[in-house]
């Protein structure tokens, strides 16, 4: 009997929400102490969870597979992440098109290298994945699927250090010689959070979807997601005030977190049919950045703002997997 995962999808939908807020700004008082844990806590620990589940699910379906099905599998994957990326950077590239400067060549460089290095309305996360799969898709033909998936976990271990100093940490470097190298990467590459820097969190995906079945006592689950996100509050405020770069994204708390916080949903059972939950964390990851962009042109204040993109988006997507068209579910689901 194939396993039900219910409660992860109802988690996906719960962080897609979490992205919406982001973007929409709410709880974004950095000055009011429980904005800022809401928001760096829990907030983002949303891509992070993303990467895990989708490497995850990918993991089961490669599992006992020999090479030439894992390539197909791997590939019709990458398909299904391609299309809708590239349809949504297209949709929402007027809004960042508007947003640079210079001659038309000195727009188009900037807009190919920002689409190369950081991919605008919230499509980072999908690009980062893209870009991973490409490099794990050559690891295991290169090695003929004899490649050690701890390996994997070690060398992406080390990239998410250098993540971490790209981003939350890099006041531990900024007045060291490290600091013109980390300088000249952000200015080359704009940020961290990209498919091998972070990697780490696909990589665990991929080895929890090996070794889940050794997980099995639920309240040892519990207890440890606790105790991992109290840490992660104390790690948010211990750094509040220190200098950082990117985004403000990346805590050391995450490695542990996001995978105990996923193991532990997968525990939980339902025999009910989440497709739809499912769909629709996906299609309102999609939408609401070109929603949002829309919307600002009339709306200020960011709860409105929050709660319209979600209602509209919602309404747009339900209408639009009732007519369950082959083409428009390639960009929706």
């Amino acid at each position: 009997m194939k396993e039900n995962y219910a409660y992860i999808d109802y988690l996906k939908l719960f962080f897609c929400i979490c992205v919406i807020g982001i973007h929409a700004q709410i709880f974004y008082d950095f000055d009011n102490t429980f904005d800022y844990v809401l928001f760096h806590s829990v907030f983002r620990s949303a891509v992070p969870f993303f990467f895990v589940a989708s490497t995850f699910f990918l993991g089961l379906k490669l599992k006992n597979k020999d090479l030439k099905d894992k390539n197909k599998i791997i590939n019709k994957y990458l398909i299904r992440l391609i299309i809708p990326y590239i349809f949504w950077m297209v949709v929402s590239s007027f809004k960042v098109i508007s947003m640079l400067e210079g001659s038309i060549l000195t727009k188009i460089i900037k807009l190919i290298r920002v689409a190369l290095f950081n991919p605008w309305s919230a499509l980072w996360y999908i690009w980062a994945l893209i870009i991973f799969l490409i490099i794990y898709k050559i690891l295991i033909n290169a090695f003929k699927d004899k490649f050690n998936i701890n390996i994997l976990v070690i060398i992406s271990l080390v990239l998410y250090l250098i993540a971490l100093i790209c981003n939350n940490y890099y006041f531990l470097i900024e007045n060291t010689f490290m600091n013109k190298i980390i300088n000249t990467y952000m200015n080359i590459f704009i940020t961290p959070r990209n498919g091998i820097l972070i990697s780490i969190f696909m990589v665990l995906g991929l080895k929890l979807s090996d070794i889940k079945d050794r997980f099995n006592n639920k309240n040892k689950l519990i207890i440890s997601s606790i105790i991992l996100f109290i840490i992660l509050v104390i790690e948010t405020l211990l750094i509040r005030n220190n200098s950082f770069l990117d985004d403000r994204s990346l805590y050391i708390t995450f490695i542990l977190f996001i995978p105990v916080l996923f193991i532990l949903f997968t525990k939980f059972k339902s025999n009910k049919n989440t497709t739809l939950i499912r769909n629709l964390s996906t299609g309102l990851y999609f939408m609401h950045c070109p929603t949002l962009m829309l919307l600002k042109l009339f709306l200020v204040n960011e709860y409105i703002l929050f709660i319209s993109v979600i209602a509209i988006d919602t309404i747009i997507l339900l209408v639009l997997y009732k007519i369950n068209n082959k083409y428009i579910n390639y960009v929706i689901k």
